[in-house]
C-alpha cells in the first residue's frame, strides 16, 4: 500500500494549498453547475447523444441482458453541482437495443429517509455474476446482475452500497448495506459526519477475487483511485490507493469514474480528470502511473462491449450544444496497448459491435 506523508511533513505554503483542497471538496456550496437551460430531443440519439427527457445524464453503467442494454445513471433534476444539500439525485435506468430507441423505466434505487444514503443514490455500476450462493440466500431470488451505486447521507457522507437482480428491472437490496466504506483507514480524508469521498465504483473479478476500485480524497489533499479486495463481495480488504494526482485547475480536478479492464496480459485503467478521460496500462492491477490523456470534453468513459480489439463504448458530456449530460458512443481500436478512438455518429457505427 501506497505510504502517504502527514501534512505536517510539507512546506507551510503546501500545507496551506492542500488544507484548502480538503476544504473544497468537504464544503457542499464550493461549486454550482449550471442550471438547465435547454432540452433538446433527438431523432439520432447515437449522433447528438442520448438524454432522458427532464434529465441531467451523469455518471453511468451499461450491462447487456440477453439482447438489451441497460444503462443506470445519475439523474440530476435540479441541474445544480452534486454536492449541494437541496440537489436531490437518484439512479435513472433506461434501455436499448440499438442505441437509437430508447425504453425509460423507473428508478430501481431511490434515497431511503434516515439513514446512510438517505440524501440521494448515484454512480452506478452493474455486472453480471453466477453462483454467489451467500448472496441469493440474502436476497431470496436468483442473483445474476449486482449494483454498486454511491450512497450519500443527509450529511453528503459517501459509502457504497449493493443491491441484486436477476433480470435488471427488479433490485434488492445489500440487507447490511453500506458494503464499504473507507472508515479508519490511515490515508483516507474520511468521516460519517461531513462530506466525505468514496464514490464511482468499479468492480472487475480476476481469478476468483474480486476487485472494487473507487474514488476518494488522501489526508495529504490529493484525490486518488483506491482498491478493495474480496472472494464474496461481502468482506473486504483495504488495498489502498493505486493511482494519486494533485487536485487540478480544470474540471473535474477530483480524479473521477474510474474503470479497470484487462487488455492482453496487463491492465489498463480509465479515469476522469482535467477535463477529459485518460488511460493507463500496468502489468498490476493495484498501481498504475498517471497514464495519457485519451479524449477532452467526455467524461466516465466506460466499456459496453467487446470484439477483438475494438470496444465500444460511452461518455457522457456535460452540457453539450446546449444540452445537459448526454450519453455517446465511440469505437476504442486497440494495437497493442495504445488505442485510437472513434465517435459513432449513425446506427451503423454501432451495429458491427453488438
Amino acid at each position: 500500500m501506497t505510504s502517504i506523508p502527514p501534512l505536517s511533513s510539507y512546506p507551510k505554503r503546501e500545507q496551506a494549498k492542500r488544507k484548502e483542497i480538503i476544504r473544497r471538496l468537504t464544503d457542499p456550496n464550493y461549486i454550482l453547475a449550471p442550471y438547465l437551460e435547454q432540452h433538446i430531443t433527438s431523432k439520432n440519439p447515437i449522433r447528438d447523444g442520448f438524454l432522458p427527457v427532464g434529465s441531467d445524464f451523469r455518471d453511468f453503467t451499461v450491462v447487456e441482458n440477453r439482447g438489451t442494454f441497460h444503462a443506470f445513471y445519475i439523474d440530476v433534476r435540479h441541474g445544480k453541482h452534486s454536492r449541494r444539500p437541496d440537489n436531490p439525485f437518484y439512479n435513472g435506468h433506461a434501455s436499448t437495443e440499438d442505441f437509437m430507441t430508447w425504453e425509460i423505466h423507473r428508478p430501481p434505487l431511490l434515497p431511503i429517509d434516515g439513514t446512510w444514503e438517505g440524501g440521494r443514490v448515484g454512480a452506478p455500476f452493474v455486472f453480471p455474476v453466477s453462483g454467489l450462493r451467500n448472496l441469493e440466500a440474502m436476497a431470496g431470488h436468483k442473483v445474476r446482475f449486482v449494483m454498486i451505486y454511491t450512497g450519500l447521507s443527509e450529511r453528503l457522507c459517501q459509502s457504497l452500497g449493493m443491491a441484486f437482480s436477476e433480470d435488471c428491472m427488479h433490485w434488492t437490496r445489500y440487507d447490511t448495506n453500506p458494503a464499504f466504506q473507507p472508515v479508519n483507514l490511515e490515508w483516507a480524508e474520511w468521516s460519517k459526519t461531513t462530506l466525505s469521498n468514496c464514490r464511482d465504483p468499479h468492480v472487475l473479478k480476476i481469478g476468483k477475487n474480486y476487485f472494487l476500485y473507487y474514488t476518494a480524497l488522501m489526508r495529504n489533499g490529493d484525490p486518488c483511485v483506491a482498491a478493495a479486495e474480496s472472494t464474496n463481495l461481502e468482506d473486504w480488504t483495504d488495498r489502498g490507493p493505486i493511482l494519486g494526482r494533485e487536485f487540478g485547475d480544470v474540471m473535474p480536478a477530483m480524479l473521477e469514474s474510474a474503470c479497470v479492464y484487462p487488455i492482453g496480459k496487463k491492465y489498463v485503467l480509465t479515469y476522469t480528470h482535467g477535463g477529459g478521460v485518460w488511460y493507463a496500462i500496468s502489468d498490476d492491477p493495484l498501481s498504475f502511473g498517471a497514464g495519457e490523456k485519451l479524449i477532452d470534453g467526455y467524461w466516465a468513459m466506460e466499456q459496453v462491449k467487446v470484439k477483438g480489439n475494438r470496444w465500444l463504448v460511452a461518455f457522457f458530456r456535460q452540457h453539450a450544444r446546449g444540452r445537459p449530460g448526454t450519453m455517446f458512443l465511440g469505437i476504442l481500436s486497440w494495437k497493442g496497448f495504445k488505442p485510437s478512438l472513434r465517435m459513432c455518429k449513425a446506427r451503423r457505427d454501432v451495429q458491427p459491435l453488438l
